[in-house]
């Protein structure tokens, strides 16, 4: 199945954007018949509007389109709601690893010392 995910009005990470890929290309092993599936994620600057991230997919397929939308504060969680609506089985994503990699950046385990070794140490520009 052919998976196009577009925003608006908002930057996602190519790893979310694959994520978000992955999840819908899920329905398409589930459902044979679909082709194409269009992903559109906006973000809402509206401050009022708890759940910012909003999330349209356009399922097609042999003359039969489907459509739903969503709303959440991550896209992710969002596209989850959205498969939800569908009612189709998919298994929610895993984002362990995800999570290892966010936490190890926000929490190092100790500190690394780099050191140099050169022939031209006298010259400050050699380096």
């Amino acid at each position: 199945m052919d998976v196009v995910v577009a925003t608006t009005k908002m930057a996602i990470s190519e790893r979310k954007k694959a994520l978000v890929a992955e999840k819908i290309d899920r329905l398409g092993r589930l459902c044979p018949s679909l082709e194409r599936a269009e992903v559109h994620v906006v973000e809402e600057r509206n401050p009022r509007i708890a759940e910012r991230a909003r999330c349209d997919v356009v399922l097609r397929g042999h003359g039969q389109v489907y459509r739903a939308g969503a709303g959440a504060g991550d896209v992710l969680a969002a596209v989850d709601i959205v498969v939800g609506k569908l009612g189709l089985d998919v298994p929610a994503t895993d984002l362990a690893e995800w999570r290892q990699v966010v936490s190890a950046k926000a929490n190092p385990d100790g500190q690394v010392d780099i050191a140099m070794v050169g022939k031209y140490v006298q010259i400050r520009d050699s380096y």
